[in-house]
C-alpha cells in the first residue's frame, strides 16, 4: 500500500512524459501497480480509499462514525484486513440502522456484518484502510491512552458537530432523564432533561 503523495509523483511523472519503467525505477513502485493507477479511477477501484487517493469523503456520515468509534467502537487487525466493531444496545434498533448505514456511506459496496450477542450486536466492517480514516487506534484501551485528532478530522467534526455528539451520545449516552425542581417568581417548577 503506498501513499497518496507516492501515487501523486508516478501519476505527474507519467504526465511529463516519462515511460512506466521510467516512473518505477524513479519510484520504486511495480509498473503494473502504475499502469492501474494510469488506468483506473480511484473511485471505481475497489478498496479505493479516501485518504490514500484523495478521495471526497461523506463527512457528515463520517463524523458521526468518529463519535460511534470514539464511544463503543473497536478496531483490530485481523490477517489481511482491519475490522471495526461497533457494539449497539438490540433495544435500539434505530441506532443499529443508523450505523450500518454510515459504514455503508463510507464504504461503499462494503460488507457489513452484523454479529450477534447477548442484549447486544457487533456492526462490523472489514477493510484494509481503516486505520486511514481512525489513526487513533494503537495498543491498549481508548480510554487509558490520548486520543487526539488530527487535522483533517477537526474540520470534518467542525463542519459537523452534530452527527459527531449523535455518535458519541448514541454509543455510550444514558437513556435516562434527570429532574430537578428550582423556585422561579415563588413558584416551585420542575425541570427535565435528557441525561
Amino acid at each position: 500500500m503506498y501513499t497518496a503523495h507516492v501515487r501523486t509523483k508516478a501519476l505527474a511523472l507519467l504526465q511529463q512524459g516519462d515511460s512506466l519503467s521510467a516512473v518505477a525505477r524513479a519510484t520504486g513502485v511495480a509498473r503494473s501497480t502504475i499502469r492501474e493507477w494510469r488506468d483506473c479511477e480511484p473511485r471505481n477501484r475497489p478498496g479505493a480509499c479516501p485518504r490514500c487517493d484523495a478521495l471526497p469523503i461523506d463527512q457528515e456520515a463520517y463524523a458521526a462514525l468518529l463519535g460511534f468509534y470514539l464511544g463503543d467502537g473497536h478496531l483490530a487487525k485481523a490477517a489481511r484486513y482491519y475490522f471495526l466493531r461497533i457494539t449497539c444496545d438490540l433495544a435500539h434498533p434505530r441506532i443499529i440502522d443508523d450505523v450500518v448505514d454510515l459504514l455503508g456511506r463510507i464504504r461503499p459496496g462494503g460488507k457489513i456484518f452484523i454479529v450477534r450477542k447477548p442484549g447486544c450486536v457487533d456492526v462490523q466492517l472489514n477493510w484494509q484502510h481503516l486505520t486511514c480514516l481512525f489513526p487513533q487506534h494503537g495498543p491498549g484501551r481508548k480510554h487509558e491512552r490520548t486520543i487526539t485528532l488530527e487535522d483533517w478530522q477537526e474540520e470534518i467534526v467542525t463542519a459537523h458537530p452534530g452527527p459527531f455528539l449523535r455518535g458519541l451520545f448514541h454509543s455510550d449516552g444514558c437513556r435516562v432523564n434527570n429532574w430537578a425542581t428550582r423556585v422561579v417568581a415563588g413558584e416551585k417548577k420542575r425541570y427535565e432533561y435528557g441525561r
